[in-house]
């Protein structure tokens, strides 16, 4: 895994849309983000990398980042008494 969540998230991206043959608009959505939100320099990454994964899943729910399939391996499943 990447070190952190918006390399993650576009490295997965990108390589989803390339196995599906679909154009990746990653960037569009992080200009998008930009362009809503407008952060001073060098603040409120969070918040555009909320907006970017919430357009992700909107247009694509199949997509599910490696970080979140890494997540639920690592959770315990509960066990039934």
């Amino acid at each position: 895994l990447e070190t952190d969540f918006e390399t993650a998230l576009k490295k997965d991206y990108e390589q989803f849309c390339q196995s599906r043959s679909i154009e990746c608009r990653y960037d569009q959505y992080v200009a998008e983000g930009k362009a809503l939100i407008k952060p001073l320099p060098d603040s409120q990454k969070g918040q555009i990398a909320r907006y970017v994964a919430n357009r992700i899943v909107t247009e694509t729910p199949e997509f599910i980042p490696k970080l979140i399939t890494k997540l639920l391996e690592l959770i315990p499943k509960p066990t039934i008494a």
